[in-house]
């Protein structure tokens, strides 16, 4: 047990170390703050295979909710099942031949939703947004502004967005990533719906990683409602490498 304590230590800062504690299996870890500062949840993410993530959502140790992601031929658009056992809300998302097929509880309390929606309607689901700006870089950084569709599970249709780069300043004032890192601002492609929704600032590094996020996440709050918060992602691969 003390080895296996001094090797992950070794891995990881001292950062992640102390809120996440991450366990041997994860190669990501995120740290969600809210808007004032408060720590929120850990994320630890797994990756399963070429196809495969998994991802659990911790508070003090203990896990509240989980996610498993498998990457489709578009990795855009892969499947994911999202479970918060604390209120019991569900998210699922499954391509299903050309339709992707979307349900959502939002509590144990409520029925399922379901919607179907024809794929080729769809540019993006979930943590496919990742993938969609790799895919794009280099349109981005010319400074074409992209329009995407995004598949909300939550809100079960799809969403007009937009996704442009911006300087880095536009994302944070935090010194540590103003140099040589990236800013991508989504937003919803409707003055109207850009109101209520916000936006969505993204910074990924020079090995295109996504470094933050800043904006609404998919996790709710204890009380079952949605929440902003900044999520500081950590790569173990890249700490070992610096050792």
């Amino acid at each position: 047990m003390l080895a296996s304590v001094l090797i992950a230590s070794a891995l990881w800062p001292s950062t992640v170390m102390q809120q996440c504690s991450p366990n041997d299996e994860a190669s990501i870890v995120g740290i969600a703050h809210s808007p004032a500062g408060k720590f929120l949840y850990c994320e630890h993410i797994e990756i399963t295979s070429e196809r495969g993530l998994n991802i659990v959502y911790l508070n003090n140790g203990k896990q509240f909710a989980e996610k498993h992601i498998h990457y489709t031929e578009n990795p855009a658009t892969p499947s994911v099942k999202q479970i918060d056992s604390r209120s019991g809300e569900v998210r699922v998302a499954t391509i299903n031949q050309q339709n992707l097929e979307l349900k959502y509880q939002a509590s144990k309390k409520e029925k399922i939703q379901r919607t179907d929606i024809a794929l080729a309607e769809v540019d993006v689901v979930d943590a496919g947004f990742d993938y969609f700006i790799r895919q794009h870089w280099d349109e981005l950084q010319a400074g074409e502004v992209l329009p995407v569709n995004f598949a909300s599970i939550a809100h079960q249709k799809v969403l007009p967005l937009r996704v442009r780069m911006l300087p880095v300043q536009k994302c944070t004032d935090d010194f540590n990533f103003l140099q040589q890192h990236h800013c991508y601002f989504v937003e919803v492609d409707n003055a109207l719906l850009r109101l209520v929704l916000g936006n969505i600032k993204l910074i990924y590094n020079e090995q295109h990683q996504l470094i933050n996020f800043n904006g609404v996440v998919n996790i709710e709050d204890e009380k079952g409602s949605a929440q902003s918060a900044s999520i500081r992602y950590y790569y173990k691969s890249d700490t070992a490498s610096t050792k």
